[in-house]
């Protein structure tokens, strides 16, 4: 039986109508392509918490759950594990931006997000993204 991975992730925005992604670290899976940065879900949490606890843990930012806004979830199969990505959109949180765990962090216009490459579960939440946000 193939193991599950549930992971809960943000896009976190800025209001000129930016999103935060994160570069994956050179020496580990899928290096050097970009993410929305998150993680994977513990035993006893909700998705809300593991997203709050991975952005503190990544970027060094605090998140209220309550600011959390569901986005959507994607199911994609890797190889080795089948995922279950849940994104959430946020524009608040306390604290400085700092790239722990990643190689950088850059702020990307919604409308060229798509130039940067991605994990496979991340195509289809870029594009929503784009078609949700990019004309407001």
């Amino acid at each position: 039986m193939r193991s599950q991975v549930i992971v809960g992730a943000a896009a976190l925005c800025e209001s000129s109508h930016r999103v935060l992604v994160a570069q994956r670290p050179s020496d580990g899976s899928m290096p050097d392509v970009w993410e929305f940065p998150g993680g994977k879900q513990r035993i006893g949490e909700n998705i809300r918490s593991t997203t709050c606890r991975e952005l503190l843990e990544e970027l060094g930012i605090r998140i209220g759950e309550h600011k959390l806004r569901p986005f959507d979830v994607v199911e994609h199969s890797y190889e080795t594990f089948d995922l279950v990505f849940h994104l959430f959109t946020c524009s608040e949180w306390e604290g400085h931006l700092t790239p722990v765990v990643h190689n950088r962090l850059r702020w990307v216009p919604l409308r060229q997000l798509s130039l940067y490459p991605m994990p496979p579960a991340d195509g289809p939440l870029v594009e929503k993204l784009v078609l949700a946000f990019g004309d407001t």
